[in-house]
């Protein structure tokens, strides 16, 4: 049995968006295995982390440094479901708060 099979982008079903390197890194955390990286169109200007979570396989990005709202995680979103077009489930995680 081939235990670290060879995959594509159409194999991604899920995708999580994290705001911040803090919820990326927690999310790192919630998988059970990590796989290696793919290659990724030219437009695509995200950096994933992929893997998988109880049998289903998933894209995790986080917004630019320094960059937050609407508009960033859209950016984030579309770019996203271009490379993984399969994406079924899409989630943005974020810790709600304020700065002083």
């Amino acid at each position: 049995m081939n235990t670290n099979p060879r995959r594509s982008t159409s194999d991604y079903t899920v995708g999580w968006i994290c705001a911040l390197p803090t919820e990326l890194a927690v999310a790192e955390a919630m998988l059970d295995e990590i796989h290696p990286a793919l290659p990724l169109p030219p437009n695509d200007h995200n950096a994933y982390t992929l893997g998988e979570i109880r049998g289903h396989n998933v894209a995790i990005a986080c917004l630019p440094s320094g960059e937050y709202g609407i508009a960033s995680a859209a950016t984030v979103a579309v770019q996203m479901q271009a490379t993984f077009g399969c994406i079924r489930y899409s989630l943005m995680v974020a810790i709600g708060g304020h700065h002083r």
